[in-house]
């Protein structure tokens, strides 16, 4: 990324939904299973309209139900109240007959994702580049003209684009073919889109055939894989809510913490400071920070091609990195990364800076940097100092930082509103994108 090139910022605020504990569900299956009628095992499930489910729970209810009729209306019961949305077609194929899948999957379209508290995002809007080009798309007057020009641009481009960015992108074409053979282009760029900005990607393609195109290609930008069931509410037919339905079937889990890794070499910088052993609730279960995230960085690094090369670091009082430099993200070497960063133990203070400084020492092309606190311990602690070497080292390796809060759980000594300005600070330095999770 250019020195100077602003690219897009966002927040995210991540909550979690809790399904019913197995204890409470083998509860309520003993109580179905011994009642004959299906109204009755109805009224024994309205007991418990307070409870939220996993996919794999709901198929178990509606076993205990014989006929099609009962199991589509018992099915309605669970509006809103599965954990696990992305094995939602699950349900669906658990019914017997062709017909019946489909009024399911008609029954669960618009189901939203159970939440505890609300999911809010702020985005910074498109970057200045994105800006520009949008401007430079509306002289040509035809199709092939601009599509040159975009492609001539994506050449040379250097920075990630967000939803926001592509938005503008497909406001700058006339024709929906146009629009959908140019973000067809943009997969190699992209940082990352939710489901709500999916959504409104696809309603700005006015055919349903168009529509089903755009959908295989940017399923794969999502990151909130969890609540990507709901873009089937793009369709207006039942035949075209299967179709995409089939498509999303095929989404493969992504970090929602990290993101899509599409820079290599990519620099993994993880906290391992005595706080990330705080525990929190998450799915019904109690885990800890550095537990959370070492699932999370387990699934982002399964998820890297071949071709890509990586690194993974370890900090807390000291800087341990898992190899001198990057190496291929072969099966082999994520296997030994992982190992490595799950036998590190937490404990001591936070040498941010010693952190960032070994990671710039790889010459990367990204870095995702993931801390719980504040500088504590190294070379450098004071904030602004540690913000002006990375203003240097940017200017020498432009390299997005890609900088994650993690503040589930709650520890005496957090300063979470220090850590989140702090890291949203060098996210903006180098044109990266910060998260928090709280």
């Amino acid at each position: 990324m250019k020195h100077g090139v602003l690219s897009a910022l966002f927040i995210l605020f991540f909550t979690f939904a809790y399904s019913i504990s197995d204890s409470v569900f083998n509860e309520m299956m003993g109580r179905i299973k011994l009642v004959q009628f299906a109204t009755d095992k109805e009224d024994i499930l309205h007991e418990y309209a307070a409870e939220r489910f996993t996919a794999g729970q709901v198929i178990t209810v509606l076993s205990q139900f014989k006929f099609s009729t009962d199991k589509l209306k018992v099915l309605a019961m669970f509006s809103n109240k599965v954990t696990d949305l992305s094995n939602i077609s699950k349900i669906a194929e658990s019914f017997a007959f062709a017909a019946d899948k489909s009024k399911a999957m008609q029954i669960m379209t618009g189901w939203a994702f159970p939440t505890i508290g609300a999911a809010v995002i702020h985005s910074a809007g498109a970057s200045k580049t994105i800006k520009t080009l949008a401007k430079q798309l509306a002289a040509p007057k035809f199709s092939k003209d601009k599509l040159k020009l975009f492609r001539n641009t994506l050449a040379v481009l250097t920075e990630m684009l967000n939803g926001d960015d592509i938005l503008l992108i497909m406001g700058a074409f006339d024709f929906s073919a146009d629009r959908v053979e140019a973000l067809m282009l943009l997969g190699d760029y992209t940082s990352g889109i939710t489901c709500a900005e999916a959504l409104l990607i696809l309603r700005k393609i006015p055919f349903s055939k168009d529509r089903l195109a755009l959908l295989a290609v940017i399923k794969d930008w999502i990151v909130d894989t969890g609540e990507a069931y709901s873009l089937t509410a793009a369709f207006e037919f039942e035949s075209d809510k299967l179709a995409a339905w089939k498509i999303l079937k095929t989404i493969k889990p992504v970090s929602l913490m990290f993101g899509i890794v599409k820079k290599s070499p990519a620099v993994f910088v993880i906290d391992f400071s005595g706080s990330m052993t705080v525990k929190f609730k998450a799915g019904g279960a109690q885990l800890t920070r550095l537990e959370y995230v070492l699932n999370e960085l387990e699934t982002a690094l399964t998820n890297l091609p071949l071709w890509m090369r990586f690194n993974v670091i370890a900090f807390h009082t000291e800087v341990m990195p898992w190899s001198d430099s990057p190496l291929p993200a072969d099966q082999k070497n994520i296997h030994s990364a992982v190992a490595f960063m799950r036998q590190v133990s937490p404990e001591g203070g936070t040498t941010i800076y010693d952190a960032l400084k070994y990671a710039y020492s790889q010459n990367p092309q990204a870095i995702y940097f993931l801390t719980d606190g504040i500088p504590t311990h190294g070379e450098k602690t004071a904030v602004a100092d540690i913000l002006a070497d990375v203003k240097k080292w940017h200017a020498a390796n432009p390299c997005p930082i890609y900088a994650i809060a993690f503040l589930m759980g709650e520890f005496g000594g957090d300063d979470k509103k220090a850590s989140i300005s702090f890291l949203k600070q060098i996210a903006e330095i180098t044109g990266g994108v910060f998260r928090v999770m709280e």
